[in-house]
């Protein structure tokens, strides 16, 4: 058999591939699995995907199949766009990860909407709406200001302003994963 399929079929070389895939997204080194079975778990939970991949990925019965996938979305994908009129919102470097849970976690606002959201470094394609407020922020010592697209003007998220001179980042967004897409 050629090197280069066994380098293409090998699970630790794919493992390997997504895991440092994970980490330039920003994961935390001691967070990402390196055995192939736990990585598929993980990845599935922690890389901003639409639904009907994150569906795709969880139907295939081989995590073989799975890290396959996963490097075919990884060669694919460079940005984010807004779901609506495709409009660029962020660059794939500029994911962060700000919680716990990764780049991708869930909240919960005053009304009862659960929010999926993926945290960003920065994008100047947003528009703003209203001042910063800190009532009811996800982040503590954070305020938040929604944010539109600029291409459609739809809800995408929202930009978190540090209200405490100690707080790193100074400012990050929070992107509604409904509302993005890889593009």
């Amino acid at each position: 058999v050629p090197s280069w399929v066994l380098q293409r079929t090998d699970v630790y070389r794919l493992a390997a591939s997504v895991r440092q895939y994970l980490l330039v997204l920003g994961s935390e080194a001691a967070q990402v699995p390196e055995s192939p079975v736990s990585l598929c778990e993980y990845a599935c939970l922690n890389v901003p995907l639409p639904d009907h991949h994150r569906r795709y990925l969880l139907h295939l019965h081989c995590y073989h199949q799975r890290l396959m996938y996963l490097l075919h979305l990884q060669e694919q994908w460079t940005s984010l766009g807004c779901v609506h009129c495709e409009a660029l919102v962020a660059r794939r470097e500029d994911l962060l990860i700000v919680s716990s849970d990764g780049q991708q976690s869930a909240y919960v606002n005053p009304g009862g909407f659960v929010h999926e959201i993926i945290t960003v470094r920065t994008t100047d394609r947003l528009y703003l709406l209203g001042a910063p407020t800190p009532e009811h922020s996800w982040f503590p010592g954070y305020a938040w200001t929604i944010a539109t697209c600029s291409g459609c003007r739809r809800h995408v998220g929202w930009k978190f302003t540090a209200v405490r001179p100690n707080l790193r980042p100074k400012k990050f967004y929070g992107l509604t994963r409904t509302a993005v897409m890889p593009v």
